[in-house]
């Protein structure tokens, strides 16, 4: 191991450092660190078990996202993608395990939450802004002269 685990909070830049990657080289091992992860995360985005009771109670539908999802289900695939590294992968994966009773990676960690936040932002990014345009269209309609008509035809509002 490489001194203790890197949170998974920082930046790519810090991982890149610690993990001593750097130039065309370094992007192209990173490339491959991430599209594990991404791996990774496809098969636990879609896994029904890995939900937390939480999450099952409420219905939530895939593709899952990180907070949906059990800690003994992420690392079990953290786990996963430690066992399915590619040889050029392998030995920064070796940098990354710690733990003594129970082993864990942090590569594969910061990879995996990485791959997740990208992907979730991403959505609700998305849903951001359709709910900024359709509420354009709102304040359009309120500002057409159609201000009662919206207020007394809106039922999204519990009354």
């Amino acid at each position: 191991m490489s001194g203790p685990p890197l949170a998974k909070s920082r930046p790519k830049k810090d991982l890149m450092d610690r993990l001593h990657l750097s130039g065309p080289e370094g992007d192209y091992i990173y490339d491959l660190l991430y599209a594990e992860a991404t791996a990774g995360r496809d098969r636990l985005s879609v896994d029904y078990n890995a939900l937390t009771d939480y999450s099952r109670n409420n219905r939530v539908q895939a593709p899952y996202r990180w907070d949906d999802l059990q800690e003994t289900y992420r690392h079990r695939e953290r786990m996963n993608i430690v066992a399915r590294a590619r040889p050029e992968t392998q030995r920064f994966y070796q940098m990354g395990q710690y733990g003594t009773t129970v082993v864990d990676n942090w590569v594969a960690d910061w990879f995996l939450w990485h791959s997740f936040r990208f992907r979730d932002n991403r959505t609700t990014a998305a849903n951001h802004a359709n709910s900024k345009q359709a509420s354009a269209s709102s304040t359009s309609a309120t500002t057409n002269g159609h201000y009662w008509k919206t207020i007394l035809h809106d039922t999204t509002k519990p009354r």
